[in-house]
């Protein structure tokens, strides 16, 4: 049910976005290359925000392992004795798997997390332990879990591993899909740039406006 409601939000948000785009450009086509960019900006930010929050409550199931959800840090990352990295996307409740080169090999959603917390290490016996706020579970390098167990404890308090030094390039127009404060920023200058642009279309034909520049006309007729 949760997942609907935001497909709802999404489908709605993108057509009032188009709706408020459109009524800009039927009445002014000289502000077509800075509307449309800010429409951009909006939905892009509209986007990336909800797709994180779906990522987080399982609303994703057609999303499989060999899609790359675009990282914007990797900090929390950890690399186990085969070189392969882990990095978490917790907003998106998402682990993702990087070869030595930085390729991407899989992901996959942890929806216990629930984009709350995502802690990862890995173990002696090669595997993958991710601990929530309210589990530990334990999985294969191929994102196949072995054991869930209920965990209480403080996340801050379990054992540090040195963080990987892969970095991990994400194109400018999709990192508002892997952090929620990009998406905000993102999609309110884009709502405000597309606000703007209406003001001004407003300032344009007042009555005020459209006076002065009948006057002008006229002087101009004048001196010609």
């Amino acid at each position: 049910m949760g997942a609907f409601l935001i497909y709802c939000m999404i489908i709605l948000g993108l057509l009032g976005g188009i709706a408020f785009l459109m009524d800009i450009l039927k009445n002014n086509k000289l502000f077509l290359f800075t509307a449309i960019p800010c429409f951009v900006l909006f939905a892009c930010g509209w986007l990336g925000f909800l797709g994180q929050i779906l990522g987080a409550c399982n609303g994703l199931p057609f999303i499989g392992e060999s899609f790359e959800w675009p990282v914007f840090s990797t900090t929390d990352s950890v690399t186990d004795s085969q070189g392969r990295t882990y990095v978490p996307i917790v907003s998106a409740a998402r682990i993702q798997v990087y070869g030595r080169d930085g390729a991407f090999i899989r992901g996959w959603f942890v929806k216990e997390s629930g984009g709350k917390a995502l802690t990862i290490l890995t173990n002696k016996d090669g595997n993958l332990e991710a601990y929530t706020t309210r589990y530990r579970l334990i999985f294969k390098p191929d994102g196949k879990i072995l054991a869930k167990q209920d965990y209480s404890g403080p996340l801050d308090e379990l054992p540090q591993q040195p963080p990987s030094k892969i970095k991990i390039s994400c194109p400018l127009l999709l990192l508002p899909f892997a952090n929620p404060f990009l998406a905000w920023l993102a999609g309110g200058l884009g709502m405000a740039g597309l606000f703007l642009h209406e003001k001004l279309l407003k300032k344009s034909s007042s009555p005020k406006t459209l006076k002065k520049t009948k006057s002008a006309d006229s002087s101009k007729e004048i001196v010609e």
